[in-house]
């Protein structure tokens, strides 16, 4: 999974580095995607066949939100736990989420702390 750069330290008057063209280009694409959303394009079941799916996902919080649980690979169907990057929508009624890298399909629910289902 793409890391993003954490903080840019600029040493020289004219260089700046590291990956920052790539980390550009992944703030693009998360910019047209949240753009989509707000003009009510959300992605359809087709699309979200091909994202990986979460299961007994939760909300959770690094110093930021996301979301804990099983990612389910759309084309193998392995299964592993999960962290995601940075939230940034949370869609469960339309069953999807948006962090900072990417779109995840969202299946059912956990528990959470309180053994509710969210």
């Amino acid at each position: 999974m793409k890391q993003l750069n954490s903080a840019i330290t600029i040493r020289k008057k004219h260089h700046v580095p590291g990956d920052i063209d790539s980390d550009i280009e992944w703030l693009k694409r998360l910019l047209k995607d949240l753009e989509n959303i707000r003009d009510g394009i959300f992605p359809d079941q087709k699309e979200l066949a091909t994202f990986p799916k979460l299961e007994n996902w939760v909300l959770s919080r690094r110093t930021v939100p996301c979301l804990l649980g099983t990612l389910v690979d759309p084309g193998t169907g392995n299964q592993t736990g999960h962290l995601t990057l940075d939230l940034w929508v949370h869609a469960p009624a339309r069953a999807f989420a948006r962090t900072f890298v990417n779109f995840y399909a969202l299946g059912e629910p956990g528990p959470d702390q309180d053994g509710e289902t969210y």
